[in-house]
């Protein structure tokens, strides 16, 4: 059919002179790709399923992140901003925002005017601080802190800030990333997925359990004048003779007394 189809071609082809061995090179190739396309399993072409089973790279991600979901009242809570699966992180401007009503953030530094929280070094150097303030009022925690040479970009995960809070009453709270930008070395942004949890305060939580309460005894009500207390009529067991003689009886009179003025 190959040979058919080049005769179809017009003159031109036929003018031409073909050498006699021109078929077994281009028949050779024609035909191994016509297998290679046929052949099950073959792996030399990656079939349209193949493609489609390949893992997509999922985004970065950053949210709060806490090991204990229930808190007392009254106690506190440690509840990190941790960032996942980013590359070349050279800065974070963050907002987390919680219930006020709620929850309170306890000051990571007492000897500076305003509420911190802790910022960490650990996986993103803080060489430059920006922003590092909480609102109780508000319920909005801000952090934003750049790294300076020679501190090198930071990828993979870690955590970027510590908060931490104390149970105010009973409740559920949730803690949301109210704003966030995370930039490259050059400036450019870090599009990020955010994430949030939920704290639950005093409910399903441990709980104290109170001493008893002491039940107190009230005096006795004093009488009134004349009249003996109910608590006086205590029976008193008197012997005497009545009769003279052998037989004697035993008498019992209650014992009383009369109020003297």
């Amino acid at each position: 059919m190959l040979r058919f189809a080049l005769l179809r071609k017009g003159p031109a082809l036929e003018r031409r002179a073909l050498p006699r061995d021109w078929w077994t090179p281009v028949g050779r190739a024609v035909i191994t790709l016509v297998l290679v396309a046929i052949a099950p399993g073959s792996a030399s072409l990656p079939s349209v399923g193949a493609a489609a089973a390949r893992p997509v790279q999922s985004a970065p991600t950053i949210g709060p992140e806490t090991e204990a979901p229930q808190v007392e009242v009254g106690a506190t809570v440690r509840v990190d901003v941790v960032v996942h699966d980013v590359v070349d992180l050279n800065a974070a401007d963050v907002r987390v925002a919680f219930d006020p009503t709620l929850l309170a953030v306890v000051d990571a530094d007492p000897g500076t005017d305003g509420i911190q929280v802790e910022l960490l070094d650990g996986f993103l150097k803080p060489d430059f601080v920006l922003a590092n303030s909480a609102d109780n009022e508000t319920g909005v925690v801000r952090h934003a802190a750049t790294q300076l040479n020679p501190s090198p970009p930071a990828t993979g995960s870690g955590a970027l800030a510590r908060i931490t809070l104390r149970a105010l009453r009973s409740g559920t709270s949730s803690l949301s990333i109210q704003t966030q930008k995370l930039v490259h070395p050059s400036g450019d942004p870090i599009a990020m997925e955010v994430r949030s949890i939920v704290l639950i305060i005093g409910v399903g939580g441990p709980t104290r359990t109170p001493p008893p309460t002491a039940t107190e005894t009230p005096p006795p009500t004093p009488s009134p004048p004349g009249t003996p207390p109910p608590t006086a009529t205590v029976t008193a067991e008197a012997t005497f003779d009545a009769t003279p003689g052998p037989e004697r009886h035993a008498i019992y009179c209650p014992f009383s007394y009369k109020y003297r003025k």
